[in-house]
């Protein structure tokens, strides 16, 4: 009985569950930037021991259950939860580098890469082909994840010297960001027709909305590497006017977000009585405090100015109170799929 539930746990994993890595990854960086570093320390070990393990579960998952599997490849609203594959492995890469394991954080890079290029092409694939439903009732604000992904591999691509790769990094890193740009642009404009031109209830208001601000965070972060880490070449210099514009557009927009969320929620919990019970997509929450945080800490740092100085050093414990309900969520979950087991 206990090997049949395990076994239907792992043909109905949420394939979005390397938000986990993504949530855990990002909150340690922001720990890291603003010297708590024994929870940063810990939740490294923590995202060393679940990143395998969720790679391992995935792998398995496509080869004990390859229907399930493929079904969630080719639907319109959860092919984009792939993407978390793609950050969780850029934000553990970022991690590896500051803790000094650089050839560990290539191999990541390496596969978020390739998991990404063959990602977007089949998303678009997917959406192109099999949107049966039509118009834009598909749109789930994981769509985005697709954005994070891309800025992702821009911000562990600039951590690593240039090497052979020469003046081509830089290139390949603005190529990444831009492409993450124009999608963002793209996907929140379909996003918001279906926001406000169609019924939206308690049920569509899923913690994945919150991926629309982290992922506007995560293009303020890539875009201030990009400003503070460009190499001293004419195109560098001549690119710096328009990312940092354009980064200061996505942290005004991150930033306006953050309300209108906490207001949504007000209203799914309070106002609409909906349960508070665990999900795994309820990392998409935290993953984007954390970036948020993180990408104001860079940001203060790009244009200069004091007053911004305040706001990680409060948005970092939004994060880490986040992160600690996730756990704490997880870990009942677990404890009670335990118990139902051995009642059984």
């Amino acid at each position: 009985m206990l090997l049949n539930r395990r076994l239907d746990g792992l043909r109905n994993l949420y394939p979005g569950y390397f938000a986990l890595v993504m949530a855990t990854g990002i909150v340690a960086r922001a720990c890291d930037l603003l010297h708590v570093t024994l929870l940063a320390n810990a939740l490294f070990a923590v995202n060393v021991v679940a990143f395998p393990v969720l790679v391992a579960a995935t792998v398995a998952r496509a080869v004990l259950y390859p229907a399930a599997f493929w079904s969630d490849l080719i639907d319109p609203k959860r092919v984009f939860a792939f993407f978390t594959i793609v950050a969780a492995a850029d934000v553990l890469g970022i991690q590896c580098v500051v803790h000094g394991q650089p050839a560990v954080a290539w191999t990541l890079w390496s596969l978020a890469l390739v998991v990404w290029v063959l990602l977007s092409y089949l998303s678009f694939f997917v959406l192109t082909l099999r949107n049966e439903q039509g118009g834009a009732d598909v749109v789930r604000g994981g769509w985005l994840v697709a954005i994070v992904g891309a800025e992702s591999l821009v911000l562990l691509l600039l951590k690593f010297p240039a090497g052979a790769l020469g003046n081509a990094q830089y290139l390949i890193a603005v190529m990444f960001w831009g492409v993450g740009a124009v999608m963002y642009a793209i996907y929140v404009t379909i996003f918001s027709f279906r926001l406000y031109y169609a019924r939206v209830t308690s049920e569509d208001l899923s913690p994945l909305f919150w991926v629309i601000m982290g992922a506007a965070a995560i293009s303020v972060n890539a875009g201030v590497a990009l400003v503070l880490d460009a190499p001293a070449t004419p195109f560098a210099v001549a690119m710096r006017s328009f990312v940092s514009g354009s980064t200061s557009v996505f942290w005004g927009w991150a930033t306006w977000w953050i309300p209108f969320l906490v207001i949504l929620g007000v209203w799914k919990y309070v106002v609409k009585r909906d349960r508070l019970i665990y999900d795994p997509a309820m990392w998409n929450v935290v993953f984007p405090l954390g970036m948020y945080t993180v990408a104001t800490y860079h940001f203060h740092r790009m244009v200069d100015v004091a007053q911004l100085e305040i706001i990680p050093k409060v948005m970092i414990w939004a994060a880490v109170i986040a992160w600690t309900a996730g756990a704490a969520g997880l870990l009942a979950s677990f404890v009670s799929s335990l118990a139902q087991t051995s009642a059984e």
